[in-house]
C-alpha cells in the first residue's frame, strides 16, 4: 500500500474483502491478456504465421508472469466471491485456449476446426 500511498481504510472502501481483490486482480490479468490477444488479431501489418507466433510469446509471458501469482491465490482460496476455483481457473484456461483460435485457422485452414 506505500507503493499505491493509500490507506488500509481507502483499500477496504474499494476492496471491502481479500477475495473481492484477488477477484479484482485476476478480472484484470484476464481482461489485459484478451486485448493484448485481440490486438495481436487485428495487426494487419502482420503475416498469419507472425500472429501464431506473437500469440504463444504471449501466453508463454502471461504464465511466467503469473505463475507465482496463480498459484499462491488458487492454493489460498477455496472460493474467491462465492465463485469456486475450478470455476475460476477453467475460465483462464479457456481464455488462453480461445486466444489461439483465430491465428490457427489462419495459418492451417478450416480444416483445423474439428481440433479446436
Amino acid at each position: 500500500m506505500k507503493e499505491c500511498k493509500i490507506s488500509k481504510s481507502i483499500l477496504y472502501k474499494y476492496f471491502p474483502t481479500k477475495e473481492n481483490l484477488v477477484l479484482e486482480i485476476l478480472d484484470y490479468l484476464n481482461k489485459n491478456f484478451s486485448n493484448s490477444s485481440v490486438l495481436i488479431d487485428t495487426d494487419d501489418t502482420k503475416t498469419p504465421i507472425e500472429k501464431l507466433k506473437e500469440k504463444i510469446k504471449l501466453v508463454l509471458n502471461c504464465l511466467k508472469c503469473n505463475q507465482s501469482f496463480n498459484s499462491h491465490i488458487l492454493g489460498e482460496f477455496s472460493e474467491i466471491k462465492a465463485i469456486p476455483i475450478l470455476k475460476i481457473k477453467s475460465q483462464i484456461k479457456s481464455n488462453i485456449i480461445n486466444s489461439y483460435k483465430t491465428p490457427l485457422i489462419l495459418v492451417y485452414g478450416e480444416d483445423i476446426k474439428p481440433f479446436l
